[in-house]
């Protein structure tokens, strides 16, 4: 069973899944240069990454306050929420690459797998404003049956 919200603007959905894919990029850069030679090129890159991350959740947040509150908050405050989150990270992870702070790698790593998280709940929701996923999905409820109600369940 599917709901029938508004579709979302393509720019905000274009921008914040162009941020999602750089926070999942994130962490594949960030593999590739941890205890490894040849690591600054990896470095750059992520960097370069973190950069378009931010930027690109910073336009979705600005469409999702301005166009998506009304008809769907959680997906325009968790991507302002992502704006936030990103940026930071990406202050931390200059002052760990920059001024060599590199115990800040105890807040920089978690902050990592929070927008991680946050990236994916925000690519469900999209899904699921664009009827891609169902709101509940259930594996009693057969989908070409009328849904069941919960009390009738037994």
């Amino acid at each position: 069973m599917t709901t029938t919200h508004r579709s979302l603007p393509r720019a905000f959905v274009a921008t914040l899944l162009l941020s999602c894919c750089g926070v999942f990029l994130q962490a594949v850069t960030a593999g590739l240069f941890v205890n490894q030679d040849g690591r600054d090129s990896w470095v750059s890159v992520h960097g370069v990454i973190a950069d378009v991350t931010w930027a690109s959740a910073l336009v979705a947040a600005v469409i999702g306050i301005a166009r998506v509150r009304r008809s769907r908050p959680s997906l325009a405050y968790g991507a302002a929420a992502l704006f936030v989150l990103a940026l930071v990270q990406t202050g931390l992870g200059h002052l760990i690459t920059d001024k060599g702070m590199d115990g800040l790698l105890v807040v920089h790593v978690p902050l990592a797998v929070v927008l991680f998280g946050l990236a994916t709940w925000l690519l469900i929701g999209v899904a699921r404003a664009h009827r891609v996923l169902p709101d509940v999905i259930d594996p009693y409820v057969d989908d070409a049956a009328e849904p069941l109600m919960l009390a009738n369940r037994r």
